[in-house]
């Protein structure tokens, strides 16, 4: 791909291809915008792969009217409906010029009304969902800006787009499309200035799109679902609590503890996860570019995502509130300990909470580094040194003043039995049913049932062509039934 650095544009629109091409990575239309010449912009695209070897082109150049471009348009998409099974068979690529493609897009040149414009735009489209890839060449800047607009507009829901230029000439269509990429190269760092992300080399694009971009939203979406599970727990055992309060304003839980679970508790592990987290290794995302396919549409943030979620932290809450009250009721704690009294109650709910909500993150990672397992236990001693701290310090802040002692009597006093066992039980009960999901995501995911996991020294070997190509079948065959 770097032989494309005449080009002036890289556009690729965004959707799933049926086999693998490493020139068009992921892309169902790939198009190059260029104001070269004809000649010279067809051969940089047969040498730099954009047109595949044997691609079958298609020319709509030279044009000197609408009626002679309509008339174009026409007898070239009656061609190919003509021959549907040569055509499932064969592959095309589009070679327009800009004079042309005036008179399928500009308005000024038609001087019919609004619908003769859409439907000459509508068989231009059409035209181009029968081709893999689209050259158009002797362009202005502003057409290349209408080129990605009218992708944008195409159907519904809308492409998204990505434009990549390296000049001042590729600035409207960067500014215009979904994402712009710029390129520091010999024309300037106008392109980078005005682009959404800015890269030194077109060859650092790959890695941009296929490692970086897929971990960004594998974390991003993570983060944000995260953030919404664990207040959701933290709440929801507030509002049972609330039914046996007569709902007043009695909280379960202390000040110190509402002050500090977002604070100090529960940050730093997500923040960890937010910056480390490897859904797949470099290897395989860059080896197979389709795995780019499963984040399309927003797949992670769906409504359906966030729905299991929430009903994990339904049941988390439940569990937990629950299972603290009937450990608390008459018969299974002794007189005298401390989970009769409202501080032991709340505080060993909330150890509770903060243990499963450090599980599930745990549960939720594939990648476990040194910087993950240290946040883990920093944490989980930071946390219980605070508790350790309120139990013998006396802090003048309102209800804090009565957790003294209350730790020191959960397990050293009545009920430390009660309570071991509620500190491994609980937790236990609470996260079997995220156990069991991670095990059926782990065994229908393309990769794991090739052989590789995270963790085992023995792992599939990409740079193993049959092997490889297994994989790209059974990913491919896999997502047939995706929506996208």
């Amino acid at each position: 791909m770097s032989t494309l650095n005449s080009l002036a544009l890289y556009l690729t629109y965004f959707s799933p291809l049926s086999s693998l091409n490493k020139s068009q990575l992921i892309a169902k239309y790939t198009w190059v915008l260029t104001g070269d010449k004809e000649e010279t912009a067809m051969n940089v695209s047969f040498l730099s792969g954009h047109f595949a070897p044997g691609l079958s082109i298609i020319r709509v150049t030279k044009k000197m009217n609408p009626l002679e471009c309509s008339t174009a348009l026409d007898n070239e998409l009656n061609n190919l409906k003509l021959k549907p099974q040569e055509h499932g068979k064969a592959k095309y690529g589009l070679v327009v010029d800009g004079q042309t493609l005036n008179f399928a897009l500009n308005k000024s040149y038609l001087c019919f009304c609004d619908i003769i414009q859409v439907i000459q735009k509508n068989r231009f489209l059409e035209l181009c969902g029968y081709t893999e890839a689209v050259l158009c060449c002797r362009l202005t800047p502003m057409q290349k800006a209408e080129v990605v607009r009218l992708i944008k507009q195409s159907r519904s829901p809308a492409p998204v787009t990505c434009a990549i230029g390296d000049g001042a000439n590729d600035v409207p269509m960067i500014i215009e499309a979904n994402v712009g990429i710029g390129l520091f190269g010999k024309e300037g760092r106008q392109a980078a200035r005005a682009s959404d992300y800015a890269l030194g080399k077109f060859r650092f694009l790959r890695r941009a799109l296929l490692f970086h971009g897929f971990n960004f939203y594998w974390r991003s979406a993570n983060v944000v679902l995260y953030f919404f599970y664990k207040n959701l727990v933290f709440v929801l055992t507030q509002a049972y609590f609330s039914f046996y309060s007569q709902f007043s304003t009695q909280t379960v839980f202390s000040s110190i503890y509402l002050l500090s679970y977002n604070m100090i508790m529960t940050s730093s592990p997500i923040v960890v996860y937010g910056i480390m987290e490897m859904r797949y290794p470099e290897t395989v995302l860059l080896s197979i570019p389709m795995i780019y396919k499963s984040i399309s549409r927003n797949t992670f943030l769906s409504w359906r995502n966030f729905a299991i979620w929430n009903i994990f932290g339904l049941w988390h809450s439940i569990v937990l509130f629950y299972g603290c009250y009937v450990l608390a009721g008459e018969g299974v704690s002794k007189p005298g300990g401390a989970l009769e009294t409202l501080s032991g109650f709340g505080s060993m709910l909330f150890s509770l909470i903060f243990i499963v909500v450090t599980v599930k993150l745990l549960l939720n990672s594939y990648s476990f580094n040194f910087m993950v397992f240290f946040t883990i236990v920093a944490t989980v001693v930071v946390t219980y040194l605070i508790f350790a701290f309120i139990n013998f310090v006396v802090i003048p802040m309102g209800d804090v003043r009565d957790l003294i002692e209350t730790w020191g009597n959960l397990f050293c006093g009545a009920s430390a039995m009660t309570s071991l066992f509620g500190h491994i039980g609980i937790p236990v009960l609470a996260v079997v049913p995220d156990v069991i999901y991670r095990w059926l995501l782990d065994s229908h995911d393309f990769v794991h049932d090739s052989g590789y996991c995270p963790g085992r020294k023995k792992s599939v070997n990409l740079k193993d062509e049959p092997m490889r190509k297994s994989l790209l079948s059974k990913f491919s065959s896999k997502n047939n039934e995706m929506r996208v």
